[in-house]
């Protein structure tokens, strides 16, 4: 099983590929809308492609107002 510091850290590596981004311009609380310069369709496909990884599914209500990698890691941590 993967504790938080993992999750977090796959997340922020499958960000980093995902939208072409070095991966240590990315931290834990950065907002990744702003980090990444994405839009929330972009949100959604980078969301997607989270869930899939981690073999899980996060209802939409679960992410309203997360904008930071660390929030996001943590709501997925919940899920696993």
């Amino acid at each position: 099983m993967r504790n938080a510091d993992q999750t977090l850290d796959e997340i922020l590596n499958l960000s980093a590929a995902h939208f072409k981004v070095p991966r240590e311009k990315l931290n834990p609380d950065d907002d990744f809308f702003k980090t990444l310069r994405i839009d929330s369709l972009q949100a959604l496909d980078l969301l997607t492609r989270l869930e899939n990884h981690f073999g899980i599914e996060l209802p939409d209500y679960e992410l309203q107002g997360v904008s930071d990698f660390r929030t996001l890691a943590s709501r997925i941590q919940s899920r696993l």
